[in-house]
């Protein structure tokens, strides 16, 4: 049985629900804080301007007090005030209708015309009458001054800047209220997309939970399930490890058997007919050459059957190995391979034989031939070292060669020699190593438990 996670409707409903609300939220969010920077700069912008036009006043009552000083005293600090103030009126001014010029209020581009009419008067007159008194018509100006015209002009001028300045604060007063009126629905706004939010994530966390739990159910059922197949998949490889030592050990006895069979019953055979076959040239007569050449002919075939026997005996079951033990074995294989393949040889064996149980000695052995048949075929190596030590503990064979090496984590499926031989090792409780780099070399280490350690043990 498999399990496939599938999201829950509803989950990905409520999700989709959690983005479009996080988006309203910041939508909402965004506009509110558009609205109340825009009622803020409209508050900042009427504050600053009802300043401006009294400043504007404060300019040109500056500038009315100073000619009066001037014409009364003739003052040079009276006209040093004026010269001041005056020409700070043009460019404040120019900035205010600026302002009132971009107003879509009617009535403030009215009141604000009014208050420029006044403002052209007022300082008409002023100039009109400084000038007379700068140019030395000091009596002429003293009489314009004391009409009631100036006076006139200033409180026109006045009385517009206060009705400006009346709907100037109109203004901010409105602003004001829009200013909290739009910070009210933006509270408003948040608070309804906050509550949003939190409801759909209660049924966000009651899916989720939901979905939880019906995947830790299913996490349940597979590891009961895994666990189930591991056990057979042990089972199995422990049924095949036992097979496959129970066929090596029946290879191994067939070929004992086989070599036997060959020794006695084939040696026997052609041992009898080499006796035969000399018996019978020996009694040939001197005019039979012919055939005393056909039957020395015969001789020599017999005596090679006879080395073929002997060499697949010895590859069967070398006699070397049973007779005198592993140690003997291991120098009389490397020995030969070296002097058909011609590599330097470095043999590092013990003096006496090691006690080693008939399995053992030829599960050693056939490592030992694999690996060197193998160094023979492929590795193309100048220096091959065999070692064989005891340390108590287990038996150790390792063979090293400088050859081409391969890549260890990527053999052929087809091989069966490493695994052969790592399954002999696992067979007997031991273990096998391999190790080799592309143009390093081969390392090959056998491992076998010394049953001697175990007894002491």
């Amino acid at each position: 049985m498999q399990f496939y996670f599938q999201p829950n409707r509803h989950l990905v409903y409520a999700l989709l629900g959690l983005i479009a609300v996080s988006l309203g939220m910041l939508v909402s969010s965004e506009v509110g804080h558009l609205r109340l920077k825009s009622s803020y700069d409209d508050v900042i912008q009427e504050t600053g301007t009802s300043g401006e036009l009294s400043v504007l006043v404060g300019y040109v009552a500056q500038a009315e007090s100073s000619q009066r000083g001037y014409l009364l005293t003739e003052r040079k600090k009276y006209l040093d005030a004026y010269n001041s103030a005056r020409p700070s009126i043009g460019p404040l001014f120019t900035q205010l209708q600026t302002i009132y010029e971009a107003s879509s209020d009617v009535q403030l581009k009215a009141d604000f015309k009014a208050v420029t009419a006044a403002l052209d008067e007022r300082l008409s007159l002023l100039d009109t009458t400084f000038g007379m008194a700068v140019s030395g018509k000091k009596e002429l100006a003293l009489e314009l001054f004391k009409t009631d015209i100036g006076e006139e002009k200033m409180e026109l001028l006045r009385a517009s800047v206060q009705r400006l300045l009346a709907n100037e604060r109109l203004r901010t007063t409105r602003s004001v209220e829009g200013l909290g009126h739009n910070h009210d629905m933006s509270r408003l706004a948040v608070a309804i997309v906050t509550l949003l939010n939190i409801v759909l994530s209660i049924f966000l966390f009651r899916w989720l939970r939901a979905d939880w739990v019906r995947e830790q159910q299913h996490k349940r059922v597979l590891t009961e399930q895994r666990e189930h197949l591991d056990q057979l998949v042990a089972e199995r490889t422990s049924q095949l490890e036992i097979l496959a030592s129970h066929l090596q050990q029946v290879s191994e006895n067939e070929k004992t058997n086989l070599a036997r069979e060959l020794h006695d019953e084939l040696g026997a055979i052609l041992t009898a007919s080499m006796m035969d076959v000399s018996w019978v040239r020996q009694h040939l007569v001197s005019d039979q050459s012919a055939l005393a050449e056909k039957l020395t002919r015969a001789l020599s075939h017999l005596e090679q059957g006879v080395q073929a026997k002997r060499r697949l005996i010895e590859n069967l079951m070398p006699s070397t190995l049973t007779s005198f033990g592993l140690v003997v074995a291991l120098r009389e294989l490397t020995e030969n391979m070296q002097a058909s393949a011609g590599w330097a040889l470095e043999l590092d064996l013990p003096e006496n034989s090691l006690e080693l149980t008939q399995k053992s000695s030829i599960a050693m052995y056939r490592i030992a031939q694999e690996s060197i048949n193998n160094i023979a075929k492929y590795a193309a190596a100048k220096t091959v070292s065999v070692a064989l030590h005891d340390d108590g503990q287990a038996v150790v064979l390792e063979i090293r060669d400088d050859g081409v090496g391969f890549d260890a984590h990527h053999m052929r499926p087809q091989s069966h020699g490493l695994p052969g031989m790592r399954q002999r090792m696992i067979g007997l409780g031991g273990t096998l190593q391999v190790e080799s780099q592309v143009g390093r070399g081969t390392r090959v280490r056998a491992r076998l438990p010394n049953p001697s350690a175990f007894a002491a043990s």
